[in-house]
This record gives C-alpha cells, structure tokens and sequence, in this order.
C-alpha cells in the first residue's frame, strides 16, 4: 500500500487525505442530490453537510487532547489527519449536537434531512476506509487466512505503526463491506417505496461493525473505556404490532384543573387558542416572502394556511396592504392574531365506527365499505368525517377549523384501516409522512386471471382524457404512482392477491390492475363486472361492492416516534366470498381425482 502518493513544494500529500476528502465530497454531492428529489432546499443541505464535516473533524481533536494529551507533544500534530481521522467519537458527538442545532435554527425536517443524508453517509464511510487501507490505519490482527494483507511501506509504520511484512486481517475491507451493505440496505427500501425502518439499520449496522472490527487493532487513538461506554449506546426497538384496546386512551384533567378532556400534549402550545403575538424579523429573514417568514416561526401551520390569515387582515404591520408575497426586511415587526378555531361545516352524526386506537393526537379505523371519508357533492352526509365527529370530542383544530384531519382517503367501496390527525401538528407530521412514501399500506384483492407475485408496475395516473368520473394511465397530465404484488393465491379464474403501494394516487390499485388486463373482481368502473363466470366462482356475483381491503397501516407517531402497526382481517362480505370459492373448487378437485 502507499501511504504517502507525492510530496510537492514541501507539503506531502497522503492517500488517507486525498480519498478521505474524497469521501467528504462523494458524500455531500449524494446528499445534494437526494436532497433537491425531495423537495428540501439544497444550499440549506450542502451548509449542514459542511457544518458537519467541520464540526467532526475539530470535535475528534479535542475529544482525543482531552481523552490523551501525551499524544500531541507537539501543538502541530493537532492539524494532522493521520492521527485521528473525522470517526471519532468526539467527533460524532460534536457533528450531532452542530446538526440538531442547524436544523432548529434552519427549520429543516429532522426525520426527512436524515434520510437525505444516511446513503451519503455510508458511501463516504466506504471511500474513507480505502483510504485508511491505502494509509495502514486501523488494521487488523496476524492471521493466516488466504486473503491477508501485508504492509511493506515504512511510511505505514512510521505514521500509524502498521507492523511491517506480516499478514494482516483486512479489517479495512471489512468495515468497508458493512458500509456497503447499510448503503445498499437504504437504497433497495427506498427503491421498493417503503419507509426506511430506522431501529432495524442501527441495529444492523451495530451488528455489522462489531463483526468487521472483531480482529481489528486498537492503537493508541481509541479513547479510553470511560469515554467509549458514555457514547457506545446500543438500540432496541420493540417489534411493532396492532395496537389494542386500551393501549392508548384519551388524557384526563388534573384534579381541580378546568382544563378540558384532551388538551394538548406537555411543552407544547396550542395554537388554536386565541393569541396575540409581535414578531421581528431578523437578518437572516431579510427579502423572504412574509408568509414564508411567518411559515419559519410557526412550523406547526402550513403557509397556505398562513397566506389565508394574511389575507383576511390576522396580520398586521408596515404597508397599507400586506400579501402573503410581501418581501419582509430586517427589524420589521409584524403582529399576528392567532383566531379561534371555527365550529366544523360538517354536522356530526351517530354513525357506527370501529376505532382501533386513539390517543390525543390521533385516531385510527377501521372504516366500512360503502361510506365516503369527506362530504362533497352529492355526499352530504353520512361520511367518515360526520361519523368522527360524532366520536371524537377531543380535537383541537385542523387548519382553523374544529374537524378532523383526513390526510389520507379510500374509495367509497373500499373498506380498511385509516388514521385521522386530532390537530394542526399531528396533521401536518403525518402528510409529511405519506409525502415522502414513509407510511406502509397493504391491500387485499381478487382480480380476474393468474398475475403472479413479485409483480411491480410503475405507471403514472391523471384524470381519463374520455370520462373525467375515472382515473387512467393515458392520461396527459399524470403523476408517478407504483404498486408492487408482495403475494399471490391463485383459483381457476381468479387470483387473491397482496398489494402494497408505495403513492396513493386516486384510484391507483383499480386502475394500475386493469391497466394490466386483470381488473378487481366487483368494480363496475374499471370492468369488474361480469355476468358470466364458472360455476365453481359464482360466488363472486354476490359482491356488492369491489374486492378490495386495505389490511394494514404502519407509520411514526406524529408525537412521541413510536412505529405503530395496524391490521385489519377481511370483512364478513369479502370473507364469505372466498371461501365459497375455496370450497367449490375443493370440491371440483376432489371429484376429478376420484375420477
């Protein structure tokens, strides 16, 4: 190996330094541009990443003066790489702390910024241990197996006292390889549209760095045990699974408190109470629109929202008529009324509705088919919203009304498992997730014909350019929708299959399935329907209704992190169906083997 590459002008120029800038900058331009995919501001991105470096780089100093000054007899050797690299964990600590505070002071999404940056991470993690291979550093124990090293450079030991001319385990390599597998393990979640489950990567990544460092050498820059045992936190995460009754319940009042049933969560302040507050805007503020402004200050309300408090006069301040693309500039103070939240338009009514969880910031169902989720036209009532409204008496306010938070939908003929947000916060948080395709969603359904699991079309949707009542993939203006087919079962004639959907495009699984030829058993508007079918599935005429069952809902609690999971088994109208269909054609079997 080659530790140093060339000397010039005085200065030697280190293989260690060249890849792991190497590394630095592969890692950054990664995360540029899965920053800019998802919407979030890249220069803000780039900025955190060189803030991180930074703050690495100088923390794994200090952290390594403090933990063995005897190392640095000389104040010079505080400027060299080669002695402690950016991975300590002083440095760790310092890049986390640096980063949760630029992502305050900045108002970047925590959960979304990491995600950006966890593939870049692992990719320059890979390109800085070839350097560390090209270096001598961090090697491994003798050893004799076949694919040993062996350093014969005397820089190596000069540097880093890599032992000379015996064979050596490529811990290098190793360490190298887990990375690779985490950045693989990121990217494969990402491709198949699943939220990434993050107890499950630092789990793995724990047990892949212990198994690559396990015939490693620890010279003289690891931190002592103290220091190691302080920052060396391992994970758990239980296994999600359903909630059930009584895992959650709603908040009681303290003893003697007039507060209501419900309130809101400790620390955090309702801004659906009336309130009155100035603002100033700051230099870094000076030129952004004013409803971003106020977007910056109150991260809990979305800007349209505050673009409407704008507009209907809840803003005051300099200039005769403010508009939400008002430019604000430096020391400008703007007063913002706060208003109550308004009485619902929608009329509760005493519907049934199976509630599966609840707790004060959501609450999760199990809806039945044939009830719509949100009054509309010709829908009045009767709808998911008039039902919750009925059953929830806790909400505190989506977007300044008193009314719960649809932030996902399901046809009318569709029944399954739906989370409603109680309030602005909860609503806000799980959009986001179902935005960035963080929220699992599986289906079952019967289709006409075999289709064969493991199936993915990736096809986009738009309004049918013939029948604006219907969804299509020939639409002119479409979007990117996928569904994937995780499992099949499959009759004479029919196939039940398991679906999940990484968009949730109107009409997506109905359309997606008979744009491939094998639409949903029961669904009259994609060619569901038929009058003739076999004996042995004639069952399938009594649907009233499309084969179609959202089984399963997991996301991240709004508020506390928790993975929640929820399950809900096939209604009594679809269940009976399909196994009518397994006994006929049991039957039908059993007489053409006794034949």
């Amino acid at each position: 190996m080659h530790p140093i590459l060339f000397d010039f002008g005085g200065f030697t120029i280190y293989a260690y330094g060249v890849l792991l800038a190497a590394a630095y900058l592969l890692g950054l331009q990664f995360a540029l541009m899965r920053a800019r995919a998802r919407g979030l501001d890249g220069q803000r991105v780039m900025d955190l990443g060189i803030w991180i470096i930074i703050s690495a780089l100088v923390g794994a100093k200090l952290l390594l003066l403090i933990v063995d000054f005897r190392q640095f007899s000389n104040p010079k050797d505080l400027l060299t790489l080669a002695r402690s690299g950016g991975v300590f964990y002083g440095g760790l600590i310092a890049a986390v702390v640096v980063a949760l505070l630029y992502l305050r002071r900045h108002q970047l999404p925590l959960w979304t910024t990491t995600d950006v940056f966890a593939p870049g991470i692992a990719l320059g993690h890979v390109v800085g241990r070839l350097g560390c291979l090209m270096a001598g550093c961090c090697f491994g124990r003798p050893t004799s197996v076949p694919w040993a090293i062996t350093f014969h450079d005397p820089a190596a030991f000069a540097n880093v006292g890599t032992p000379l001319g015996v064979p050596l385990h490529p811990t290098q390599l190793y360490e190298a390889g887990a990375e690779a597998l985490i950045l693989v393990f990121l990217l494969v979640f990402e491709r198949r549209g699943t939220a990434v489950p993050r107890a499950d990567v630092l789990e793995l990544h724990a047990a892949l760095r212990d198994l690559a460092v396990r015939d490693r050498v620890l010279p003289r820059r690891q931190p002592g045990h103290g220091v190691r045992r302080l920052v060396d936190v391992a994970v758990r995460v239980g296994d999600p699974r359903p909630a059930r009754g009584g895992d959650a319940r709603r908040a009681q009042p303290a003893p003697g408190s007039d507060e209501p049933c419900g309130g809101t969560a400790s620390g955090r302040v309702s801004e659906d109470r009336p309130q009155q507050r100035e603002v100033e805007v700051a230099i870094e503020f000076d030129g952004v629109r004013l409803d971003s402004f106020l977007a910056a200050l109150l991260p809990h309300r979305s800007r349209s929202q505050l673009a409407k408090l704008i507009k209907e006069g809840h803003v005051t301040g300099p200039g005769k008529e403010l508009r939400a693309s008002t430019p604000v500039k430096t020391g400008q103070k703007f007063g913002i009324t706060l208003p109550d939240a308004e009485p619902a338009t929608a009329v509760a009514e005493d519907l049934p509705l199976t509630i599966l969880y609840e707790d004060s910031d959501l609450v999760v169902i199990d809806k039945a088919a044939g009830m719509v989720v949100h009054p509309a036209a010709g829908h009045s009532s009767g709808t998911v919203v008039n039902a919750l409204l009925h059953h929830v008496d806790d909400l505190s306010g989506i977007g300044g009304q008193m009314r719960p938070g649809i932030v996902h939908r399901l046809d009318r003929g569709t029944s399954g498992v739906m989370v409603v947000a109680k309030n602005d916060v909860a609503h806000q948080e799980l959009s986001r997730q179902f935005h960035d395709r963080e929220v699992e969603k599986e289906y079952f359904a019967l289709v006409w014909g075999t289709v064969n699991a493991g199936k993915r079309i990736d096809a986009p949707i738009g309004r049918d350019p013939n029948d604006r009542q219907k969804m299509s993939t020939r639409a002119r203006r479409s979007r990117t929708a996928v569904t994937r087919i995780l499992r099949a079962e499959h009759f004479r004639g029919v196939s039940l299959l398991q679906i999940a959907i990484a968009t949730g495009r109107t009409h997506q699984i109905r359309v997606h399935l008979n744009a491939i030829g094998h639409a949903i058993v029961g669904d009259p508007t994609y060619g569901g329907v038929r009058r003739h079918v076999p004996n042995d599935i004639r069952a399938v005429q009594r649907l009233e209704r499309p084969f179609l069952h959202a089984w399963k809902l997991a996301f991240t609690h709004p508020a506390d992190g928790r993975r929640l999971e929820f399950e809900s088994p096939l209604p009594a109208d679809l269940q009976s169906v399909l196994d009518a269909i397994r006994e006929k054609q049991s039957e039908t079997t059993g007489e053409a083997n006794s034949e």
